[in-house]
């Protein structure tokens, strides 16, 4: 019997949906009596999505590498992490990637040779915001395109997320694209990255998959995933004027391509999980004791523009 830990790579644009899938595998993965392990790579500075994640799952069981992306500049940093995790004894290993990452390169960090005799790729998915495939003119940087296409290629599993934001007539369209990039893999339609999770865990038994034969094509190590994308990580005010903050965001489009992070809002109790893809801002309450921050993840981001936006909208309020 294959010893080895099953490794499930979760991948997608920015603000795909791929925590809100993550939180949902872990308590999957309790229901069924098996011990989880994950490693999320956080573009940013800050552990946003560790925090989110969290409350379902011991902290001991997760390791999060921030401020760089493991399929490149944080490559070092995923051999010890996995070594950490593995000595945890888990059945399964979840990695959530940044939203740039380039899965070929995720495979080459995994490959090396302290590590790939006791893990094993199980599944590689790729989750797909629909409205964002729809209107791929907002990827102004053909590199990061091409990242988004090569996390299509690579899938096994492909989750077209958020179809309640495009018209039902659009799935034929959403389709050929991903056919296009990708023949085989399976694609199912959800919203909030909902579905049998079947098709996750099916794999967790299946421990055939090479890591070094997930590609048919030739391979382009070497050529970082992203380019002109920065992040921009500063304390938030917690007094926000919700409206205001939110026209201020779309202010900073088409450049800005996701924000995240924990505010406070005007006349409102508590802190608030900021995620803001596109045009859809979601404030959620929730129990969070730590400093405020907000994290603006884009293209060529003007970050005088940005802290100058957010003390203007503080000053407003005070």
């Amino acid at each position: 019997m294959d010893a080895r830990v099953p490794v499930i790579v979760i991948n997608g644009f920015l603000g795909s949906g791929k925590t809100t899938l993550l939180k949902s595998l872990i308590k999957e993965t309790k229901e069924k009596g098996l011990k989880a392990s994950v490693l999320i790579n956080e573009f940013g500075k800050n552990d946003t999505d560790g925090q989110i994640v969290s409350p379902e799952i011991n902290s001991k069981d997760i390791e999060t590498i921030v401020d760089g992306c493991i399929c490149c500049t944080k490559k070092s940093e995923v051999v010890y992490s996995l070594e950490k995790l593995l000595r945890k004894s888990p059945d399964v290993i979840f990695v959530e990637s940044t939203g740039v990452a380039n899965p070929e390169e995720i495979v080459d960090a995994f490959s090396n040779r302290e590590i790939i005799s006791k893990l094993f790729l199980s599944k590689m998915v790729t989750m797909i915001d629909a409205q964002q495939l729809l209107e791929q003119n907002i990827l102004l940087d053909k590199k990061l395109q091409n990242t988004v296409e090569t996390q299509m290629i690579a899938a096994d599993l492909l989750i077209v997320n958020k179809i309640d934001l495009i018209d039902k007539t659009s799935k034929p369209e959403i389709i050929t694209d991903i056919r296009e990039n990708n023949e085989r893999g399976k694609i199912i339609f959800t919203t909030y990255s909902t579905f049998d999770y079947k098709y996750i865990f099916e794999s967790v038994t299946n421990k055939t998959k090479s890591l070094t034969s997930l590609f048919d094509r030739d391979s382009q190590h070497g050529n970082l995933s992203y380019t002109s994308l920065a992040t921009i990580t500063l304390p938030a005010p917690n007094n926000l004027n919700e409206e205001k903050f939110k026209s201020f965001l779309l202010s900073l489009h088409p450049n800005l391509l996701r924000a995240k992070g924990y505010v406070g809002l005007q006349d409102k109790n508590g802190l608030f999980l900021l995620q803001h893809v596109k045009n859809n801002t979601v404030f959620q309450k929730v129990e969070y004791h730590k400093e405020t921050y907000l994290t603006f993840i884009g293209i060529d981001l003007d970050a005088k523009q940005i802290y100058e936006g957010i003390n203007s909208l503080q000053n407003q309020n005070s």
